[in-house]
Protein backbone atom coordinates (compact mmCIF):
# COMPACT_ATOMS: atom_id res chain seq x y z
CA UNK A 1 0.00 0.00 0.00
CA UNK A 2 1.52 3.19 -0.97
CA UNK A 3 1.64 6.53 1.30
CA UNK A 4 -0.88 7.93 -0.09
CA UNK A 5 -3.23 5.26 0.33
CA UNK A 6 -2.29 5.02 3.54
CA UNK A 7 -3.32 8.78 4.04
CA UNK A 8 -6.75 8.68 5.26
CA UNK A 9 -9.06 11.55 5.86
CA UNK A 10 -13.40 12.17 5.53
CA UNK A 11 -16.53 11.84 7.90
CA UNK A 12 -16.18 9.12 9.73
CA UNK A 13 -18.81 7.45 12.58
CA UNK A 14 -17.35 7.43 16.22
CA UNK A 15 -16.58 3.67 15.81
CA UNK A 16 -14.84 3.45 12.62
CA UNK A 17 -12.36 6.44 14.32
CA UNK A 18 -12.43 3.91 16.87
CA UNK A 19 -10.66 1.38 14.78
CA UNK A 20 -8.37 3.54 13.58
CA UNK A 21 -7.22 5.21 16.79
CA UNK A 22 -6.48 1.64 17.74
CA UNK A 23 -4.41 0.85 14.71
CA UNK A 24 -2.55 3.65 15.79
CA UNK A 25 -2.01 1.99 19.39
CA UNK A 26 -3.86 4.36 21.36
CA UNK A 27 -7.48 3.25 22.82
CA UNK A 28 -10.17 5.68 22.22
CA UNK A 29 -13.98 4.99 23.77
CA UNK A 30 -16.93 7.11 22.65
CA UNK A 31 -19.83 7.87 25.09
CA UNK A 32 -22.02 10.78 25.47
CA UNK A 33 -22.61 12.31 28.36
CA UNK A 34 -26.37 11.87 29.33
CA UNK A 35 -26.25 15.10 31.43
CA UNK A 36 -25.44 16.98 28.24
CA UNK A 37 -28.28 17.71 25.42
CA UNK A 38 -25.64 18.07 22.67
CA UNK A 39 -25.93 14.80 20.41
CA UNK A 40 -22.62 14.59 18.72
CA UNK A 41 -22.63 14.41 15.00
CA UNK A 42 -20.02 12.50 12.72
CA UNK A 43 -16.51 13.24 13.22
CA UNK A 44 -13.76 13.66 11.10
CA UNK A 45 -10.00 11.76 10.97
CA UNK A 46 -7.25 12.86 8.76
CA UNK A 47 -3.93 10.63 9.28
CA UNK A 48 -0.74 11.44 7.66
CA UNK A 49 2.11 8.85 8.41
CA UNK A 50 5.14 10.32 8.34
CA UNK A 51 7.64 7.33 8.91
CA UNK A 52 7.78 6.61 12.03
CA UNK A 53 5.86 9.51 13.33
CA UNK A 54 1.73 9.35 12.61
CA UNK A 55 -0.29 12.79 13.05
CA UNK A 56 -3.82 12.48 13.79
CA UNK A 57 -6.13 15.86 12.97
CA UNK A 58 -9.47 15.16 14.64
CA UNK A 59 -12.73 17.16 14.83
CA UNK A 60 -16.13 16.47 16.38
CA UNK A 61 -18.89 17.50 18.63
CA UNK A 62 -19.69 16.80 22.07
CA UNK A 63 -17.47 15.49 24.54
CA UNK A 64 -15.30 12.54 23.45
CA UNK A 65 -14.33 10.77 26.06
CA UNK A 66 -11.03 8.81 25.30
CA UNK A 67 -9.56 5.58 28.20
CA UNK A 68 -6.07 3.74 27.99
CA UNK A 69 -6.16 1.36 30.90
CA UNK A 70 -3.52 -1.23 31.80
CA UNK A 71 -5.48 -3.72 29.72
CA UNK A 72 -4.89 -1.93 26.69
CA UNK A 73 -1.09 -1.62 27.67
CA UNK A 74 -0.71 -5.16 28.51
CA UNK A 75 -2.34 -5.55 24.93
CA UNK A 76 -0.36 -3.83 22.20
CA UNK A 77 2.75 -3.40 24.49
CA UNK A 78 3.44 0.12 22.57
CA UNK A 79 5.78 2.02 24.48
CA UNK A 80 5.15 5.64 22.20
CA UNK A 81 5.08 9.36 23.38
CA UNK A 82 1.20 11.13 22.50
CA UNK A 83 1.18 14.77 21.43
CA UNK A 84 -2.16 16.68 22.52
CA UNK A 85 -2.43 19.83 20.84
CA UNK A 86 -5.65 21.44 20.72
CA UNK A 87 -6.51 23.75 17.60
CA UNK A 88 -10.04 24.46 19.32
CA UNK A 89 -10.92 22.66 21.47
CA UNK A 90 -10.51 21.77 25.00
CA UNK A 91 -8.86 19.00 26.74
CA UNK A 92 -8.82 17.63 29.94
CA UNK A 93 -6.51 14.60 30.55
CA UNK A 94 -5.35 12.61 33.74
CA UNK A 95 -1.96 10.76 33.70
CA UNK A 96 0.41 9.93 36.79
CA UNK A 97 -1.89 11.49 39.16
CA UNK A 98 -1.96 14.82 37.36
CA UNK A 99 -4.95 16.49 35.66
CA UNK A 100 -4.22 19.32 33.34
CA UNK A 101 -6.67 21.65 30.80
CA UNK A 102 -5.21 22.21 28.18
CA UNK A 103 -6.02 24.83 25.71
CA UNK A 104 -5.44 26.26 22.30
CA UNK A 105 -2.29 27.54 23.48
CA UNK A 106 -0.74 24.68 24.58
CA UNK A 107 -0.02 21.16 24.20
CA UNK A 108 1.10 18.30 26.66
CA UNK A 109 3.05 14.90 25.93
CA UNK A 110 1.30 11.89 27.20
CA UNK A 111 2.87 8.01 27.62
CA UNK A 112 1.06 5.19 25.84
CA UNK A 113 3.08 2.66 28.35
CA UNK A 114 0.44 4.56 31.67
CA UNK A 115 -2.97 4.92 32.13
CA UNK A 116 -4.62 7.90 30.76
CA UNK A 117 -8.32 9.59 31.01
CA UNK A 118 -9.28 12.30 28.67
CA UNK A 119 -12.25 14.48 28.07
CA UNK A 120 -12.11 16.68 24.60
CA UNK A 121 -14.75 19.32 23.84
CA UNK A 122 -15.23 22.45 22.18
CA UNK A 123 -15.07 25.50 24.39
CA UNK A 124 -18.70 25.91 23.48
CA UNK A 125 -20.23 22.57 23.48
CA UNK A 126 -22.68 23.71 20.77
CA UNK A 127 -19.73 23.95 18.26
CA UNK A 128 -17.08 21.64 16.64
CA UNK A 129 -13.55 20.81 18.38
CA UNK A 130 -10.70 20.11 16.50
CA UNK A 131 -7.01 19.28 17.78
CA UNK A 132 -3.84 17.31 16.52
CA UNK A 133 -2.74 14.08 18.41
CA UNK A 134 1.07 13.00 17.45
CA UNK A 135 2.40 9.91 17.88
CA UNK A 136 6.07 9.06 18.08
CA UNK A 137 8.25 5.74 19.14
CA UNK A 138 9.42 6.99 22.37
CA UNK A 139 12.97 5.83 22.52
CA UNK A 140 12.92 7.77 19.25
CA UNK A 141 12.61 11.53 20.96
CA UNK A 142 14.38 9.76 24.73
CA UNK A 143 17.53 10.47 22.31
CA UNK A 144 16.66 14.19 22.37
CA UNK A 145 14.68 14.53 25.38
CA UNK A 146 16.25 12.21 28.20
CA UNK A 147 13.72 13.47 30.59
CA UNK A 148 10.53 13.37 28.10
CA UNK A 149 8.67 10.92 30.67
CA UNK A 150 9.61 13.30 33.37
CA UNK A 151 7.24 15.90 31.30
CA UNK A 152 4.22 13.81 30.48
CA UNK A 153 1.22 15.68 31.49
CA UNK A 154 2.78 18.76 31.99
CA UNK A 155 1.02 21.77 30.17
CA UNK A 156 3.22 23.94 27.75
CA UNK A 157 3.13 27.25 25.96
CA UNK A 158 2.41 26.92 22.39
CA UNK A 159 1.97 30.49 21.54
CA UNK A 160 4.88 31.43 19.95
CA UNK A 161 8.53 30.49 19.47
CA UNK A 162 9.70 26.43 19.06
CA UNK A 163 5.95 25.56 19.94
CA UNK A 164 4.37 27.50 16.98
CA UNK A 165 6.73 26.60 14.76
CA UNK A 166 5.88 22.60 15.79
CA UNK A 167 1.98 23.16 14.92
CA UNK A 168 3.15 24.59 11.68
CA UNK A 169 4.69 21.15 11.01
CA UNK A 170 1.80 19.36 11.95
CA UNK A 171 -0.48 21.05 9.43
CA UNK A 172 1.88 20.67 6.59
CA UNK A 173 2.65 17.00 7.43
CA UNK A 174 -1.85 16.90 7.62
CA UNK A 175 -1.88 19.12 3.70
CA UNK A 176 0.86 17.41 2.28
CA UNK A 177 1.21 14.07 3.61
CA UNK A 178 -0.55 12.48 0.44
CA UNK A 179 2.01 13.76 -1.66
CA UNK A 180 5.27 12.80 0.12
CA UNK A 181 7.06 9.60 -1.31
CA UNK A 182 7.84 7.24 1.72
CA UNK A 183 11.14 8.40 1.52
CA UNK A 184 10.42 12.29 1.57
CA UNK A 185 7.63 11.33 4.49
CA UNK A 186 10.83 9.32 6.73
CA UNK A 187 12.69 12.39 7.13
CA UNK A 188 9.19 14.95 7.44
CA UNK A 189 8.80 12.52 10.34
CA UNK A 190 12.38 12.93 11.74
CA UNK A 191 11.95 16.97 11.30
CA UNK A 192 8.44 16.40 13.02
CA UNK A 193 10.75 14.66 16.24
CA UNK A 194 13.32 17.19 16.37
CA UNK A 195 10.26 20.32 16.42
CA UNK A 196 8.57 18.60 19.46
CA UNK A 197 11.99 17.86 20.91
CA UNK A 198 12.59 21.47 20.54
CA UNK A 199 9.46 22.44 21.85
CA UNK A 200 9.07 20.84 24.58
CA UNK A 201 12.98 21.60 25.92
CA UNK A 202 12.65 25.45 25.28
CA UNK A 203 9.62 25.79 27.05
CA UNK A 204 9.81 27.88 30.15
CA UNK A 205 8.16 24.91 32.70
CA UNK A 206 10.65 22.13 31.24
CA UNK A 207 14.17 24.07 31.15
CA UNK A 208 12.81 25.25 35.09
CA UNK A 209 13.09 21.35 35.97
CA UNK A 210 15.81 20.07 33.64
CA UNK A 211 18.04 23.19 35.49
CA UNK A 212 17.02 21.09 39.13
CA UNK A 213 19.46 18.20 39.48
CA UNK A 214 18.64 15.08 41.60
CA UNK A 215 20.16 15.12 45.10
CA UNK A 216 22.07 12.15 45.32
CA UNK A 217 23.30 9.14 43.11
CA UNK A 218 20.22 7.43 44.71
CA UNK A 219 18.08 9.88 43.76
CA UNK A 220 19.34 9.44 40.50
CA UNK A 221 19.12 5.30 39.99
CA UNK A 222 15.35 5.75 42.25
CA UNK A 223 14.06 8.02 39.38
CA UNK A 224 15.78 6.28 36.39
CA UNK A 225 14.15 2.62 37.48
CA UNK A 226 11.01 4.21 38.00
CA UNK A 227 10.83 5.51 34.54
CA UNK A 228 12.15 2.51 32.74
CA UNK A 229 9.69 -0.08 35.14
CA UNK A 230 6.17 2.40 34.15
CA UNK A 231 7.56 2.61 30.34
CA UNK A 232 7.75 -1.39 30.40
CA UNK A 233 4.64 -2.52 32.36
CA UNK A 234 3.60 -4.29 29.55
CA UNK A 235 6.53 -6.13 29.23
CA UNK A 236 5.63 -9.72 30.60
CA UNK A 237 9.69 -11.10 31.83
CA UNK A 238 10.99 -7.44 33.13
CA UNK A 239 13.41 -8.25 35.98
CA UNK A 240 14.80 -6.59 38.58
CA UNK A 241 18.09 -7.72 37.15
CA UNK A 242 16.92 -5.91 33.45
CA UNK A 243 15.94 -2.59 35.93
CA UNK A 244 19.60 -2.48 37.50
CA UNK A 245 21.56 -3.16 34.04
CA UNK A 246 19.08 -0.11 32.86
CA UNK A 247 20.44 1.72 35.64
CA UNK A 248 23.87 0.93 35.64
CA UNK A 249 24.20 -0.16 39.34
CA UNK A 250 23.47 -3.00 41.43
CA UNK A 251 20.72 -5.02 41.70
CA UNK A 252 20.93 -4.19 45.56
CA UNK A 253 21.82 -0.65 44.83
CA UNK A 254 18.26 -0.54 43.17
CA UNK A 255 16.52 -1.90 45.63
CA UNK A 256 17.98 0.35 48.40
CA UNK A 257 17.51 3.33 46.41
CA UNK A 258 13.58 2.55 46.72
CA UNK A 259 14.09 1.14 50.05
CA UNK A 260 15.06 5.01 51.13
CA UNK A 261 11.88 5.88 49.93
CA UNK A 262 9.89 3.01 51.82
CA UNK A 263 9.13 1.59 48.22
CA UNK A 264 9.77 -0.99 46.33
CA UNK A 265 10.31 -2.23 42.48
CA UNK A 266 7.81 -5.22 43.16
CA UNK A 267 4.63 -2.22 44.10
CA UNK A 268 5.06 -0.98 40.63
CA UNK A 269 5.61 -4.44 39.01
CA UNK A 270 1.66 -4.96 40.36
CA UNK A 271 -0.90 -4.71 37.48
CA UNK A 272 -4.46 -3.92 38.11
Amino acid sequence: MSHTERHQQGPLAPDAIHRLVNTERFHSEFRVNPKNSVTPALSACQVSPCGPVDVLLCEGRGPRYTRRAYRHIRADNADDILIAAPLKARVVVSQRGITEQVGSDGFVCLASARPLYAITSAPDLRDWFSLYLVRIPAPLIRKLVPEIDDYCNRLIDAKNGAGKIMLKLFEQAIAEGPVLSENQARRFGTMLIDAVANATMEAPEVAEARARKPESGGAKIYASARIYIESHLSKATLSAQEIAEHCGASRRYVHLAFAARAQSTGKLFERP
